[in-house]
């Protein structure tokens, strides 16, 4: 039998699903909690005067002994016990420390019983086994086809992650092991107290860089171990083995540039060199000395074989190549180091073929070349740059950007006055020329916005000379909206010296997020299909387009039932016209961490299984951020699952095909998103803005220090534009918090119950179309269900609480209060689910971190001057509503 390469050194205990699963019963708090809550309890009150020490306990214990109480009551409660706790700020401040820490265990293990994951090998070698029975080359494993597939986890810092990373890591490994007694209740319990609360600082791009650090290591390192499953799975089968990378870690730390305008070339650099030490760190790992007595190791093999000097040759060429790429040092006529992952790639395969083996016995030899080979489909996965960065800007900067490179060059131009026609006439005689650009004259003048997206320009192509083409591979425009704004992508790139061979080295990647835009997808891939210059572009890349389509910007303008739909539809729309012009489309799926944004609790599974399978055949990118970077790749057993269950997911839906219940139910779906587009539109208005400001912790989301980018586009807003311009993450942390959820699921309620209940007396008939549609359509399923768990978690009566503080805005609330009645009758028609039954494991908690919050934001309201005093207790109660609902926006 094969040697498992698995490191269980790493592993000392039984990983939390394992523990959550065996200690879970039917009551409220797992018995690991029954040592803990004590324990947290003493720590709220330590420290503390005795008047507040004893309002603290007594209110602590109130809620945790008496979970019948009702809103009303824990909010009364809440205002009576203000006084004393706000007259020793330390007291609130550790009321919302404890139930941070409840909060936060209680989901941990919640999350860990619900999907723990068991079977991820057995379903991953089940899906890649189910694909041989697939005919007609629609296998994506094939050796014809491998290398187009590919599955992309891309980590973000969008600023969703309120806790201190700290807090996470003390939990994710504190946790398992006070479950099985490896660490004591009260060490464990002290170390979370320390570090849990909001960040004091707004961290710097170097902060987050590190913070992705060991999630990044961990999702690198699952792929390895994942390609290794595949691999034995397609050999079990009598196939070829992959010899091609299906996963590929992406990221976007450093390289969000539209999502942080402070980024600056040094801190993709710094980014870069971190990525670049985990792959050296993943290559080290095979080959260190620590395991040259290791049996079935490498170096162990090697040693065996009598090849110790080509062992320690590799290694010095290792060392030598991670210290040329990480410190720089000036090039020396004896430098041994690799030039590229290529020669590294041929330096293993003559190792391979080419060395004397004789020593070894067979079983060694086969060992020996599974293990190398293992090796160099890491080196095809992880280079020389470890994850991929993507780069993403806006449409409006890049065109502006053009606008004065050409302006240097002739200043009568005036680039921007253009009509898209002339533009795209102007871009295509640029790009025609040959390599490289010539421009006559130098973009000058001050202005330092300009010189920071030139100086950004010239550094890719360093970069990627120096880490590998891998390192940054995609350039992202948000907002794109016309095929100008693709040309100019391809222009800067010409500019930047990024085209080789006539052809931009980098894919040029559209993000079409609005629902306008995805309406008007189509028409901008054909004409961009359609342009000759871009389409022998696309031929040298395989002829394949990535196409980035965001969740986020159309659910926050058009609502959710609009935007999933558009989305939806696109995504086969734009595969099928593709493959007219012999394209393939990669599909890349920008959601957040929230149903509203598009993800689904449950993850993967049920995040992709709805897909059109068509549109994966090349595979799936998919953005995680915030809290879900941890939730997913936080420790080796989490991203373990997470990544295989990816691969699974995605395999198994694309085998399914094209999604025939988009043509089938086609018209009815387009009827109930245009009705809830108009019914959400009605709700949208400047009204809406003054209603959030007031009602909501909206204006003080900025106080978590969640993240380095700015807390909005622009400041000083009112009205329509402060909607407009306002990020999705705070716009639906704001609906969240204030208990209501009700951009998951508004304007979807009033558009069924419309749909069913037309004046033309056919009601049952559309109410068993909708029920067939819910059995039958995993698209349809999965926007239902979605819906159905927001509606899960909202609580009408506390939003009324926060609506009150507010009473001239009440407008706002009623419409909103009788969606959410809408939505519940006939989401529960269609689905079964009976929402008068919510359940909770910490429903008194989480209703009094309600309550504190109104009181809170009832005084910041009534003065400025009280609003500054509590801005810490202001930041703690976001925080630990965040970490109540397990999700922040």
């Amino acid at each position: 039998m094969p040697v498992s390469e698995s490191n269980q050194s790493n592993i000392t205990h039984p990983t939390l699903s394992e523990i959550a699963l065996s200690t879970s019963s039917q009551n409220s708090v797992s018995p690991g909690m029954d040592e803990i809550q004590p324990m947290l309890l003493d720590l709220a009150v330590r420290e503390l005067p005795e008047q507040q020490a004893h309002a603290v306990q007594n209110l602590l214990i109130t809620l945790e002994k008496t979970p019948d109480l009702t809103t009303n009551q824990v909010f009364e409660l809440a205002k009576n016990a203000m006084p004393e706790l706000l007259a020793k700020p330390e007291a609130l401040a550790n009321v919302f420390k404890y139930m941070n820490c409840r909060f936060m265990i209680n989901e941990q293990l919640k999350s860990s019983v619900e999907h723990p994951g068991f079977h991820y090998k057995h379903s991953l070698r089940g899906s890649v086994s189910s694909l041989s029975g697939l005919q007609g080359g629609s296998n994506p494993l094939d050796s014809g086809s491998e290398g187009s597939f590919r599955i992309s986890p891309v980590l973000t810092a969008h600023p969703t992650q309120l806790n201190r990373p700290e807090s996470a890591d003390k939990l994710l490994k504190g946790l398992p092991a006070v479950l099985t007694g490896q660490k004591p209740v009260g060490e464990f319990c002290s170390e979370l107290w320390d570090v849990v609360g909001p960040r004091p600082h707004k961290p710097k791009i170097s902060d987050e860089t590190q913070c992705f650090r060991g999630p990044l290591k961990h999702m690198m390192e699952a792929s390895a171990r994942t390609h290794k499953l595949i691999r034995d799975a397609m050999v079990g089968q009598g196939k070829p083995p992959i010899q091609k990378p299906v996963i590929e870690a992406g990221n976007w730390i450093s390289g969000d540039r539209d999502g942080n305008p402070t980024i600056r070339p040094q801190d993709l650099e710094n980014a870069l060199k971190q990525s670049c030490s985990l792959a050296f760190e993943i290559y080290n790992s095979k080959l260190e000395p620590q395991k040259d007595s290791k049996p079935d190791s490498l170096p162990n093999l090697f040693i065996k074989g009598g090849n110790k000097q080509k062992l320690n040759q590799l290694r010095n060429q290792l060392e030598t190549t991670r210290n040329r790429l990480l410190n720089n040092p000036p090039a020396s006529p004896n430098n041994i180091a690799f030039r590229n992952p290529e020669e590294f790639l041929t330096h293993l395969k003559s190792l391979r073929n080419n060395a004397d083996w004789s020593n070894l016995d067979l079983i060694d030899q086969d060992i020996l070349v599974r293990k190398l080979d293992q090796l160099m489909l890491s080196v095809k996965t992880f280079g020389f740059h470890g994850a991929s960065t993507d780069i993403r800007q806006n449409s409006e900067v890049n065109e502006r950007t053009v606008h004065f490179i050409l302006k240097a060059a002739n200043p009568d131009s005036d680039y921007l006055s253009l009509p898209e026609d002339d533009r795209i006439l102007l871009l295509n005689q640029v790009l025609n020329q040959p390599p490289p650009l010539h421009l006559e004259g130098s973009v000058t003048g001050n202005q330092p916005d300009l010189q920071l997206e030139l100086d950004f320009l010239h550094s890719y192509k360093g970069l990627r000379e120096r880490f590998g083409p891998q390192a940054l591979q995609n350039i992202i425009t948000a907002n794109t909206e016309t095929p100008s704004d693709m040309l100019e992508v391809c222009f800067l790139l010409k500019y930047a010296g990024l085209i080789e061979s006539g052809k931009p080295s980098m894919n040029v990647v559209p993000l079409i997020e609005t629902v306008p835009d995805l309406k008007n997808a189509s028409r901008l891939l054909k004409n961009m299909l359609e342009n000759s210059w871009y389409r022998e572009k696309l031929s040298a890349e395989g002829d394949i387009q990535q196409v980035m389509l965001g969740y986020s910007d159309s659910m926050r303008s058009n609502g959710i039932t609009a935007a999933a739909w558009e989305v939806h539809k696109k995504s086969s729309e734009l595969t099928d016209l593709a493959s007219e012009y012999g394209v393939k489309i990669h599909p890349f799926h920008g959601r957040g961490g929230t149903p509203a944004r598009g993800a689904r609790p449950e993850g993967y599974s049920k995040e992709i299984a709805y897909q059109d399978g068509a549109s994966l055949m090349t595979g799936l990118r998919q953005t995680e951020q915030g809290e879900e970077v941890i939730k997913k790749f936080g420790t080796r057993a989490l991203a373990d699952k997470n990544i295989a269950e990816m691969v699974t997911a995605t395999l198994n839906t694309s085998s399914k095909g094209s999604d025939i219940q988009i043509r089938k139910f086609a018209e009815t779906m387009d009827w109930i998103a245009n009705r809830a587009d108009e019914t959400y539109r009605n709700l949208y208005t400047p009204e809406l803005a003054d209603f959030l400001k007031r009602t909501t912790p909206l204006e003080y989301v900025a106080l978590s220090n969640a993240g380095s980018r700015p807390a909005t586009r622009k400041a000083k807003l009112q009205g329509q534009e402060y909607l407009d311009k306002l990020r999705a993450i705070p716009y639906v942390a704001a609906w969240n918090q204030s208990g209501s959820h009700a951009v998951a699921y508004y304007g979807l309620g009033k558009a069924l119950s419309d749909y069913v209940n037309q004046p033309d007396g056919k009601a049952t008939v559309r109410m068993k179309e909708l029920n067939q549609m819910y059995k039958e359509w995993p698209f349809f399923k999965n926007l239902i269900d979605r819906s159905a768990s927001a509606l899960g978690q909202a609580n009408i009566e506390v939003a009324s609480h926060y609506s009150a503080l507010a009473p001239d805005t009440s407008g706002i609330f009623e419409k909103v209060k009788k969606e959410n009645k809408c939505a519940e009758d006939i989401i529960g028609l269609i689905s079964g689910e009976n929402f008068e039954i919510k359940e909770s494991a910490t429903d008194t908690l989480q209703l009094f971190a309600h309550a504190a919050q109104v009181e809170l934001l009832r005084r910041a309201n009534h003065s400025p001057s009280q609003a500054d005093l509590l801005k810490k207790e202001l930041a703690m109660s976001i925080q630990t509503l965040a970490n109540a609902l397990g999700r922040f926006g």
